[in-house]
């Protein structure tokens, strides 16, 4: 049955060679995003998560307007 699907895949590749491409290409590029983005959340998760009482870290934030400039 896998080589069935490879048969027709390499058919496919063979008669319209740049929809192939555009295909493979837009799952590359989905693919890539997708780790990206899972990356990027796994970081953001893990930040400050070494120390001991890390669910008590907060962070304050202060904004100062100083005159009309």
């Amino acid at each position: 049955m896998f080589r069935n699907y490879l048969l027709i895949a390499w058919r496919t590749l063979k008669r319209d060679p740049l929809f192939a491409l555009l295909n493979i290409g837009g799952l590359a590029i989905g693919i890539t995003a997708c780790l990206l983005i899972w990356i990027y959340v796994q970081d953001e998760l893990s930040f400050d998560a070494h120390h001991a009482k890390a669910d008590r870290i907060h962070r304050i934030q202060t904004h100062y307007v100083f005159g009309d400039t």
